[in-house]
């Protein structure tokens, strides 16, 4: 259960307490680079809400296993205490627990959609709105590393989300981050070489190395951010 609990935390903090930098206008006739977008600063928002895919996955097409998860932003000042969340019209059970960080989360069976309607209410404060969900990534991930070698990975998706990213870190069996880097990328970006010092630059004391690639689409609304995402990832 924490090496679940630990991954979940990955996914939120990269999908959901990013900073953001300046955009870039993407003009192909100037060779100016697209627009890498890193969702909101996080002076903009209190609170992050993450949906994502959850395995084990349903036999069933249409059918989707999520999790949800709410969190006071970074830096925010709230402290959660009471919170109810619905997708699709449908209340779903939150429980409250605390891995360092307090959080509220739920796993929930939902018909698949394009998009989610939503309403979060949080101590009282409710916001209402729809999200689009990105479509399936599909990772070239390598079958094995070679010992301080980089990495070249691709990845395919039918359509650009609004946030692409890459994770690639040196850990401990109980999922502590002693070294690593990672990046964000142009929505139509398909292909990255992973440097060699994000997974061999610690000497002593790694026990796993970790590559994850994840996309999301985000909405910001009365300083409550929203992500849906997938994020496959592998561990060697």
């Amino acid at each position: 259960m924490k090496k679940v609990i630990s991954l979940i935390f990955l996914v939120l903090i990269v999908s959901c307490i990013f900073d953001s930098s300046e955009d870039e206008k993407n003009n192909q006739n100037q060779s100016v680079p697209e627009v890498v977008d890193l969702g909101p600063t996080d002076d903009e928002h209190d609170i992050c809400i993450a949906m994502s895919y959850s395995d084990p996955q349903p036999m069933d097409e249409n059918l989707k296993h999520f999790y949800i998860l709410v969190t006071a932003s970074e830096g925010s000042p709230q402290d959660i205490e009471n919170v109810t969340v619905e997708i699709q019209g449908k209340n779903i059970e939150m429980e409250y627990a605390d891995y360092g960080k307090d959080f509220y989360i739920a796993y929930f069976y939902e018909e698949y959609a394009h998009t989610y309607s939503y309403k979060i209410t949080v101590d009282g404060k409710t916001v209402e709105s729809e999200i689009t969900v990105p479509n399936e990534m599909f990772i070239n991930f390598p079958n094995e590393l070679i010992e301080g070698d980089s990495v070249y990975i691709s990845w395919t998706t039918e359509k650009n989300p609004q946030v692409i990213y890459l994770e690639a870190h040196q850990q401990k069996l109980d999922w502590t981050v002693i070294g690593g880097s990672g990046t964000n990328f142009a929505p139509s970006e398909r292909n990255f070489t992973i440097p060699a010092e994000w997974l061999w630059s610690v000497e002593s004391g790694v026990e796993q190395r970790v590559i994850q690639m994840g996309q999301y689409n985000y909405t910001l609304k009365d300083r409550f951010y929203f992500t849906i995402s997938d994020s496959p990832f592998r561990v060697y």
